[in-house]
């Protein structure tokens, strides 16, 4: 029964780029989180979402699979605990299907994963000077790029995956740049956000591993910080259409209250791109 489980999760779920490690109970159950120990009876972790909250444990007898926010997947087993290090070694080599039997798989392929853009030095914004200088925005736990990349899915499976056709592929999203910057005006006033996107597209067929399409795309935005935060409340009511107007603000909130690292603005104008492109239409529509 524990497999037959482990099996329907894996082939039911939609791919969500790993951007935590999800546990999977034999309940069919789903726990955002992150990983601390894994003893030879118990996991250890904490909630995804409140990562300043309690270390939580759940008995390994109860846990069917756990997902990496790396790509791992460990499937565990009641008969043989003594796998569990071998398992957790192993990468993902297949892609979980998805709708219509349609998979995304985001790669990171930025060559730098920790500078992320520039931003107004927080030593000098309240100094009254004309000038305000920038320092390097850098995203050294990962935390910007994983929320981005869960946005990201979300755009691109709400848009390109909901379509109502039934073709075998893979939608291989390699990501080569983000880039967000802030600009303050004169004593600091008239902010202004600009942020670059390129990613490479590949459509390959799950039958034969061919690949049907390759392109790269480019979204580049430039706005002042209001206009850019009425996007971002728009595009939100769009995407998660389910959450009331409390919940939207703290999932927009969660990584990007600070300087606004937000990137669902270029994720869905390069979406809509890549739908206008008569050729990738061509190819993933017939």
């Amino acid at each position: 029964m524990k497999n037959l489980i482990c099996l329907c999760i894996a082939f039911t779920m939609s791919v969500n780029g790993f951007t935590q490690d999800i546990i999977y109970t034999n309940d069919s159950s789903e726990i955002e989180s992150t990983i601390i120990e894994i003893t030879s009876e118990n996991i250890k972790y904490k909630n995804y979402l409140k990562p300043e909250g309690p270390i939580r444990n759940i008995l390994i007898m109860d846990v069917c699979m756990i997902i990496y926010e790396s790509g791992y997947k460990e499937v565990f087993s009641t008969e043989n605990t003594q796998n569990i290090n071998i398992e957790r070694n192993k990468t993902v080599d297949e892609s979980l299907p998805s709708k219509n039997n349609k998979i995304i798989n985001i790669i990171d392929d930025r060559p730098d994963k920790i500078y992320i853009g520039k931003a107004p030095n927080n030593l000098v914004r309240g100094s009254g000077l004309i000038v305000q200088p920038r320092s390097p925005l850098k995203d050294k736990k990962g935390d910007i790029y994983k929320y981005a990349k869960t946005v990201l899915n979300t755009v691109l499976e709400t848009k390109i995956l909901n379509q109502n056709n039934n073709s075998n592929i893979t939608l291989e999203v390699h990501i080569t740049e983000l880039f967000h910057e802030v600009k303050a005006g004169i004593y600091g006033t008239g902010r202004k956000i600009t942020q670059n996107c390129n990613i490479s597209i590949k459509l390959i067929s799950n039958d034969n591993n061919e690949i049907l399409f390759d392109r790269d795309y480019t979204s580049v935005h430039a706005s002042k910080l209001s206009d850019f935060l009425h996007q971002l409340d728009l595009l939100y009511q769009q995407f998660y259409p389910t959450l009331s107007k409390k919940e939207l603000k703290k999932k927009r909130n969660k990584f990007n209250h600070k300087y606004y690292t937000d990137f669902i603005v270029v994720f869905d104008d390069i979406t809509n791109r890549i739908l206008n492109d008569t050729e990738f239409q061509s190819v993933y529509v017939d």
